[in-house]
Formats: structure tokens, C-alpha cells, sequence
């Protein structure tokens, strides 16, 4: 029986490939900027990503991190709150209150931007193999950017520890049309492997 479980999840995965299901990146988000300029800078995540903690981390945590965004907020903590919000293993949802870049520690370089919420960080831990869910929505910094928003596009995160360190990457949440395809491709193969079965017999 595991053997055929086996072969029905072998054929559904190249009908999903057939159909046109797309592979999810783990790595990466989409983001859009508006703002700067002599204006606050608003970034908005497009969907909503989950990221496994694979490393137990030192210290607290967690911090988003926008791997080479650029270094807008030159080490200045400052002040961002907007729609999108996390929670770790399906809890209560964490606003942001913090973003920065311009520091050099752990896995961080100096153009890399991360944001936080700097109460939850400061009293509570995560721990290995916890799941934290990034929404979608919009975070904004309360100050004015000087300098131009960055560019559209799609860009590598990762959460950290409060040394800096890469706890986890992410895997984006699938869309619910994607999610259907899947069951409805393994359920169609399953359907197809059985009946084929039926008629060998």
C-alpha cells in the first residue's frame, strides 16, 4: 500500500507540473515602494510568506530581514508601523514598530534592511522549528525618507536572531486557486491509478 501511495504522489507531482502549478521560491517576496522623496516611505508585501525557524536562535527574535534593499535609515532605528503583522505558531498577530539598515553584524550587511517589533523581541523567545506567519500589508516609516524609494521587484528575506544570525528562510503561502490545483491533480491521478488497477485485476 505505501507503494502506491508513493505512486500516486510521484504522478500527481508531474500533473501538477503539467497544469501549470507554479513552485513557490522559499526565498523570496515581492515588494512594492511608494513614498521618499521628502515623504514617508511605504513598503507593501504582495502576499503573505511563511518562515521556518531552522536554526535555534540566540537570544530573541525575530527580525525580518530584506536581504540588499540598501541602507536608507543609516543605523537610525526608526519609528514604522502599518497593515502587515506576524504571529508565531498560529498566535496572537505582532504589529511592527522598528526598521532599520546601516549595520554590519551576524549575517547582516550594511545594505541589508530589517524591521521588528521591538516589545515582542524584547520579552518573549522563539524556538527551532516554530512557524511564523508574515502577512500581507504595508509597513511605513513615521519620519520622511530624504532619498528616492527603492525599485520594485522581488527581493531574498530571512528571519534573524537578536545577534543577527539567519534563523530561516521562508516559503510563500500558496494561493487558494494553487492550493485547489494540487488537490484536485493528486485526487484525479489517484482516481486514474486506482481505476487502472481495477481493470489489471
Amino acid at each position: 500500500m505505501r507503494n502506491v501511495f508513493l505512486k500516486i504522489a510521484q504522478l500527481a507531482l508531474g500533473s501538477l507540473v503539467l497544469l501549470g502549478v507554479p513552485a513557490a521560491r522559499a526565498d523570496l517576496q515581492s515588494l512594492a515602494f511608494s513614498g521618499g522623496d521628502g515623504a514617508p516611505l511605504t513598503i507593501t508585501f504582495s502576499t503573505p510568506i511563511y518562515f521556518e525557524v531552522t536554526t535555534e536562535p540566540v537570544g530573541s527574535g525575530p527580525g525580518f530581514v530584506i536581504a540588499g534593499l540598501g541602507d536608507f535609515f543609516d543605523g537610525g532605528y526608526w519609528s514604522a508601523g502599518g497593515t502587515v503583522t506576524y504571529s508565531i505558531n498560529g498566535g496572537t498577530p505582532y504589529s511592527f514598530t522598528t526598521i532599520n539598515s546601516g549595520y554590519v553584524w551576524g549575517d547582516i550587511a550594511a545594505a541589508d534592511t530589517y524591521f521588528f517589533n521591538l516589545e515582542q523581541v524584547t520579552t518573549s523567545r522563539i524556538h527551532l522549528d516554530d512557524r511564523i506567519l508574515l502577512s500581507a500589508g504595508t509597513l511605513t516609516t513615521t519620519a520622511s525618507l530624504a532619498s528616492s524609494a527603492p525599485a520594485d521587484g522581488t527581493y531574498d528575506m530571512f528571519i534573524m536572531d537578536a545577534y543577527g544570525a539567519l534563523i530561516g528562510t521562508g516559503v510563500a503561502v500558496p494561493e487558494p486557486a494553487t492550493t485547489a490545483a494540487w488537490f484536485g491533480g493528486i485526487a484525479l491521478v489517484g482516481a486514474a491509478f486506482f481505476r487502472r488497477r481495477l481493470r489489471g485485476n
